[in-house]
């Protein structure tokens, strides 16, 4: 009957001990978090030189772009009521591929 009674206290303190590192373990992790880098900053071509000029259809709108590495893509709005995607080159300025959608 006294062993019982160790292994029962042991076994209570090591759970308690194992509650214990648990708790410091979670607030060391909320009080030291590593800032996750995000995908576009990790992409970005930095540009140098001269301004590009990209030159777009009479009458058209941008609507929206977004960038992937040293692509962006823009969506343009026409003026017929149509939509056109423009896929550029950050470094060039190239026009590398256009979609119209109707």
């Amino acid at each position: 009957m006294q062993a019982l009674k160790i292994l029962v206290v042991v076994l209570g303190l090591l759970l308690i001990a194992g509650v214990v590192a648990l708790g410091v373990g979670i607030a060391y992790r909320v009080n030291h978090r590593h800032p996750a880098p995000s995908p576009a900053t990790e992409r970005m071509v930095p540009l140098s030189g001269a301004p590009r000029l990209v030159t777009l259809p009479a009458g058209a709108k941008i609507l929206g772009a977004q960038s992937d590495g040293d692509r962006v893509m823009v969506r343009l709005g026409l003026s017929d009521g149509s939509e056109r995607l423009m896929l550029l080159d950050w470094q060039t300025g190239a026009v590398l591929s256009t979609l119209n959608l109707k």
